[in-house]
């Protein structure tokens, strides 16, 4: 059999936000931001292998021809995605 009891928790308690709570939020928020904004090139690079049929170098040469302006566009749906996706698990860790 098990060993694990059984808890009555109040929703309340699950839903009031402890002194630590925005910290963790600020933090898991900050993360998504760093690896959208360093993966987000490489990921950039290899979709444009793919669509244009061309080596590594090639769609490495023409990225970087384009400037920075140009890498980072586009990055906003991914980057709303990973936040979203790094804010919600912690909370339903709590449940």
């Amino acid at each position: 059999m098990s060993n694990v009891t059984s808890q009555n928790v109040s929703l309340k308690s699950l839903l009031t936000l402890n002194n630590n709570d925005f910290k963790e939020f600020v933090c898991g928020w900050g993360a998504a931001v760093i690896n959208v904004s360093i993966t987000f090139p490489i990921n950039k690079i290899i979709f444009r292998q793919i669509l244009e049929d061309v080596p590594a170098n090639t769609a490495f040469k023409q990225i970087s021809r384009e400037g920075i302006r140009l890498l980072y566009r586009g990055i906003l749906p991914p980057l709303c995605q990973k936040t979203l996706s790094n804010i919600s698990c912690p909370f339903c860790w709590h449940c």
